[in-house]
């Protein structure tokens, strides 16, 4: 989709995906020699979303983690939201 025809959407919301995610992530974490870094790029708000909700897609899913656990792991991350699919760039939602 095009800027325009996306709106304020954002993200990794197909089911699909995230589960493509957790288990890419799952693998690296078992092969890994050294710390595994994940990182966004400064100032990206939308980045960094999509990071703690992909980060707590894999505690919850794959390390078994409650809700309550990724919130209090990634405190104020854990607030982040995403705009409707509908919402228009020049609109802000309430």
């Amino acid at each position: 989709y095009t800027e325009a025809a996306s709106g304020r959407c954002f993200g990794p919301l197909e089911l699909g995906k995230v589960l493509r995610f957790c288990r890419a992530l799952s693998n690296r974490l078992a092969d890994r020699k050294r710390p595994l870094v994940l990182g966004t790029p400064p100032g990206d708000p939308n980045a960094r979303t999509n990071a703690a909700t992909l980060l707590g897609a894999y505690l919850i899913f794959i390390s078994g983690w409650t809700i309550d656990q990724v919130v209090e792991v990634l405190g104020t991350e854990a607030n982040r939201s995403f705009a409707c699919s509908w919402a228009r760039k020049d609109k802000l939602e309430p």
